[in-house]
């Protein structure tokens, strides 16, 4: 197979995967130190209130374990293992699922209001990836084998 037919490949695992997992890590270290609300300006009283600040901190968990499971992903695909092929799908699902409970959570605190269009298009897009993704890594099979 010729380079170019892992170009997708090549920038999930040398650009993409990445970035995502440290955007993963800083949220979710922000969220552990209350900065996060800092940064969206909400007032973590009536998130805690509501939610509690151990579901925060569960949230926070998540986040961080996203962010090692982006860079055993991104490896995964750079030594082009055969999980690779599950993986990167598997992986757009659970963002989808994990982005569909934020904005259920936002709505049972803030209103229906509160959700913009992007929210929906992040989870739109989160499926539509995981359909592509699996088209291509299971197209490309033949490559991923260790």
């Amino acid at each position: 197979m010729e380079t170019r037919d892992l170009l997708w490949a090549q920038f999930l695992s040398h650009f993409w995967l990445w970035a995502v997992a440290a955007v993963n890590l800083m949220e979710g270290i922000c969220t552990f130190t209350g900065d996060l609300f800092k940064i969206v300006n909400i007032n973590p009283d009536a998130f805690y209130a509501y939610v509690g600040k151990d579901v925060i901190m569960v949230a926070a968990i998540i986040s961080i374990v996203m962010a090692f499971v982006n860079v055993y992903t991104a490896l995964s695909i750079c030594h082009e293992r055969k999980r690779a092929i599950r993986l990167v799908p598997g992986l757009d699902l659970a963002n989808g699922v994990i982005e569909i409970i934020l904005i259920i959570v936002i709505i049972s605190i803030f209103g229906p209001k509160t959700v913009d269009i992007s929210s929906i298009v992040r989870v739109i897009a989160c499926f539509i990836f995981a359909g592509i993704n699996w088209v291509y890594f299971n197209n490309r099979k033949n490559i991923f084998i260790n």
